[in-house]
């Protein structure tokens, strides 16, 4: 799992059980499918998670996220103009599209709660 930043706020209000959530990805290499996968720093793509969330009773949360990918190097570039639908861009479906996703997890490393 890539590292992840989660802010929730404290108290005994509703506002407890809100968090946010913010998740870079970065993806390296220099690659040409069925060709070449070789292990290199050049940037492909960075992509962004950002997020809310509502804890549930029994460990169950609701989250609503929005995905963004940034092109980076080479990939960054539009293809040209015999092919507009094929361009890598921040949009269409690896672009910028949100999720909505109901999780049930297990506890883990600070999300053990005594008396829930």
């Amino acid at each position: 799992m890539p590292p992840a930043l989660e802010v929730q706020p404290f108290g005994k209000t509703l506002a407890r059980h809100l968090f946010l959530f913010f998740t870079p990805t970065f993806s390296f290499g220099n690659n040409v499918p069925q060709f070449k996968y070789t292990a290199s720093m050049a940037g492909i793509a960075f992509e962004r998670a950002v997020g809310i969330g509502f804890e549930l009773p029994k460990n169950f949360e609701i989250r609503v996220t929005q995905h963004q990918v940034d092109w980076l190097g080479k990939y960054k570039n539009p293809i040209g103009t015999g092919t507009p639908g094929l361009d890598l861009g921040t949009s269409g479906p690896y672009g910028l599209y949100a999720t909505v996703g109901a999780r049930w997890y297990f506890g883990g490393y600070g999300r053990a709660r005594e008396g829930r």
